[in-house]
Order: structure tokens, then C-alpha cells, then sequence
């Protein structure tokens, strides 16, 4: 059974497409067992190489290289154990949806910075402003968005893929 999922920001929805199968190939190539890919997201679930289980960090260091050097883009990896996925997953502060499609959970690779913290701040000024009863609420790595109206029409979501200075929140998948 995998028990590390690795995920990957703003592919296949942008100019950045990752076939499915590469990835999964650029993860075998890594000595991982079981790897999986769930549709078109680039997320994946696998077993790491025997032997080299390693931190997160260098999981996703690894997979990175693997990908780049399979099909030359440069995709930030953010990697959790089953475990701590399942507790970021858990420590979901807007407790179960009744539709799972309108809570969405940003996963980062570290901390969020000052710059960051503002820019999630003026998203929310945003969506208020708009009339959204979107929230957003952050808690370790974990930025937890919620969207009751919807992803696809949410003003905050936006605000937030699109209010970093890279044109996202770093460092999130």
C-alpha cells in the first residue's frame, strides 16, 4: 500500500501539462514501488525506494530532478507520510463539507512568509468586498480555503492563485 503522496500545483490546468504516465515514470526511475497518479492532477501516491524512505524535503527534491530531467519542467513537489497527510487533512478547521468539492486544502513545502500572509490577507479583503462567503484560514502549512459557492467561481480562490508575485502562494501544491 503507498504511503507517501507527492503533489504538484498548477499543472494540466495551464500552460504547464505533465502527461500522467511521465510522472509516474519519473517516479519508478526514483526506485519508488506502487506508484499512482489520481486523473490528470499530479498527485501521486507511492512507496519510496526501499532503503530510501528520507525526508519529505528530499523526496520531493528527488521526484523534481526525476521530472525535469524526464520532460525538462520544473515543477515544485510538496511530499507528506500517510500520516501527516491524514493530519493536515484532520486539522481542517471548517470541519466535514457536505460537498467535499467546495473545501480545498494548499499544501505548502514551509512556512508562509510576511509577503505571503499579506497576500492571503488582501485575497480575503477581496472576497468580502465581492460579497463572498468565502473563507480562508490558515494552519500550520496548510492553507484551508473554503468555497461554498463554488472553486470555479470563487473570488478568494482566485485572489489566491493569482495574487502571488509569481502569479500564485510559492511553494504550495
Amino acid at each position: 500500500m503507498p504511503t507517501h503522496v507527492a503533489l504538484l500545483r498548477g499543472i494540466n490546468v495551464g500552460g504547464v501539462k505533465v502527461p500522467m504516465a511521465e510522472l509516474r515514470a519519473a517516479a519508478t526511475e526514483c526506485g519508488h514501488d506502487e506508484v499512482a497518479t489520481y486523473i490528470q492532477s499530479g498527485n501521486l501516491v507511492f512507496t519510496p525506494a526501499p532503503g530510501g524512505a528520507g525526508a519529505p524535503a528530499a523526496l520531493a527534491t528527488a521526484l523534481r530532478s526525476a521530472l525535469d530531467a524526464r520532460l525538462g519542467i520544473d515543477v515544485p513537489f510538496v511530499v507528506r507520510d500517510r500520516d501527516a497527510f491524514a493530519a493536515e487533512l484532520d486539522a481542517n478547521p471548517f470541519g466535514e463539507p457536505q460537498d467535499g468539492r467546495l473545501l480545498h486544502a494548499m499544501l505548502r513545502d514551509g512556512p508562509v512568509t510576511e509577503a505571503e500572509l499579506e497576500t492571503i490577507e488582501r485575497a480575503r479583503e477581496k472576497a468580502r468586498a465581492a460579497g463572498s462567503r468565502d473563507e480562508v484560514a490558515l494552519a500550520g502549512t496548510t492553507l484551508y480555503v473554503s468555497t461554498p459557492d463554488g472553486y470555479g467561481r470563487s473570488v478568494l480562490a482566485q485572489a489566491l492563485t493569482l495574487g502571488g508575485r509569481d502569479g500564485r502562494l510559492s511553494r504550495s501544491s
